[in-house]
C-alpha cells in the first residue's frame, strides 16, 4: 500500500518530500504561504498553519514551490526532506 497526500483539489499523490518547520526559528513573516499556498495558510499573527514539526507531505508536483518557500524564509525555519518511497 502506497501512502498518498490529499491535495486541495481532492486528488491524491504519493508524498515525495516532507516539509517541516522549526518553531524555535519561525517568527511569522508569512513568506512561506506566498510561496506554497497550496499547503500553507497563515494564522492571525502570520504563523504557518498546515506544517508541523512532524512534517507535511509534499507531492512531487509541489516540490518546486516548497523549495521556494524554504529558500525565501527569512528565519530559515523550513526544511524540505526527500522521502524514500521504497
Amino acid at each position: 500500500m502506497t501512502a498518498t497526500v490529499p491535495t486541495r483539489q481532492g486528488k491524491a499523490e504519493p508524498p515525495g518530500h516532507i516539509l517541516t518547520v522549526d518553531w524555535t526559528r519561525c517568527v511569522g513573516h508569512g513568506v512561506c504561504a506566498a510561496a506554497i499556498g497550496e499547503r500553507i495558510d497563515l494564522d492571525t499573527w502570520g504563523y504557518p498553519i498546515g506544517v508541523t514539526t512532524r512534517g507535511e507531505g509534499i507531492p512531487d508536483s509541489l516540490v518546486r514551490a516548497a523549495r521556494l518557500a524554504v529558500s525565501t524564509c527569512p528565519a530559515a525555519a523550513l526544511r524540505l526532506t526527500r522521502v524514500d518511497r521504497a
